[in-house]
């Protein structure tokens, strides 16, 4: 890992007194952490897909920890091997984080038939500005046993080539995988097609990272959903953000800055099947989103009756919601 944990947070994590958390890392060797999310009661098939994710890298390559809202896959990956004379510089790391990336797309191509969700966290850490995303250490709770050590001890040890292998596999089963630009169309009214570009799909990830301030605030200071047990993170106000802003992109040329909800949930849904953001949507949750950033001027409410509903009753055209892109 970027730090080796020490004795007394593990044994706080084996205790189930405290989590502790770990970034990818730095020097050649990590740890990836393949969280399987069954987050809600009709996600009923997460040991399948934790059984689909396993036959992919290998039973002798996965450490399996169940969690308390679905599995944790940990597989130790070699991504540069260590010669005599090894400079474990940036460049290699920001590598290593890279084809992260593209194993979780390829991975949630493969898998996206299932209910469950599946991620892939624990990147590397590249600069104070740029740190690894966090993932949980394999031993809460008081399941760890000198067995499970042992175990642990016993991975298999991925290599670089295996990873780019299976990524090209899981590619080659999907025959779209090649598209970069996405474009998916909805019923005339409600909304218009949509083609998000390869340009934008690659800079998602640095517009994630501009909008994390303004995330925590809004999180701080949001509106609460209307159904039950429902959380709004900063996580998804990041991606809410970046949404609109491709939302913005999108619709601009023809619509100014006016659109429906169902835009919106248009785009976000297709994002997150491809792998780009890490959240599905919501309805109550972007209800909640999207009145929070109302409170704060970021969205500008114009109409609670949207085009298509007005369309059909005869009282002409309205909009949802107007706002000024901000990417």
């Amino acid at each position: 890992m970027s730090k080796v944990p020490q004795a007394k947070y593990v044994q706080d994590m084996i205790d189930g007194k405290e989590r502790y958390y770990y970034s990818g890392g730095q020097f050649g060797r990590t740890l990836l952490y393949l969280d399987v999310d069954a987050h809600e009661e009709w996600q009923d098939d997460a040991d399948e897909l934790t059984k689909k994710v396993m036959d992919l890298f290998g039973d002798d390559s996965c450490f399996i920890v169940k969690s308390s809202r679905g599995m944790n896959i940990f597989v130790k990956w070699e991504y540069l091997k260590a010669e005599n004379v090894t400079i474990f510089g940036v460049a290699s790391r920001r590598k290593a984080n890279e084809t992260i990336a593209d194993l979780e797309k390829a991975l949630k191509r493969h898998t996206r038939s299932f209910k469950s969700h599946d991620r892939i966290k624990g990147k590397i850490t590249l600069s104070h500005d740029h740190y690894g995303t966090l993932a949980k250490l394999p031993v809460f709770g008081g399941s760890w046993t000198e067995e499970r050590l042992q175990k642990f001890d016993s991975l298999s040890v991925v290599d670089n080539e295996f990873i780019r292998g299976l990524i090209s596999t899981l590619n080659n089963s999907n025959p779209n995988h090649r598209h970069r630009s996405r474009k998916t169309r909805h019923r005339a009214g409600s909304c218009d097609s949509f083609t998000i570009s390869g340009r934008d799909e690659e800079r998602i990830p640095a517009w994630l990272h501009e909008v994390r301030e303004t995330s925590w605030h809004l999180a701080n200071n949001a509106c609460k959903a209307k159904r039950a047990g429902t959380k709004v993170t900063s996580r998804d106000f990041a991606i809410a953000q970046v949404v609109l802003g491709l939302a913005g992109k999108c619709r601009k040329i023809r619509f100014g800055h006016q659109m429906p909800t169902a835009y919106v949930a248009a785009i976000w849904p297709s994002c997150f099947k491809t792998g780009w953001v890490d959240r599905g949507f919501d309805s109550s949750r972007f209800a909640a989103i999207r009145n929070t950033m109302a409170d704060h001027g970021m969205i500008d409410l114009v109409s609670q009756k949207y085009w298509f509903d007005r369309q059909q009753r005869g009282e002409g055209e309205g909009d949802g919601m107007e706002l000024e892109s901000p990417f």
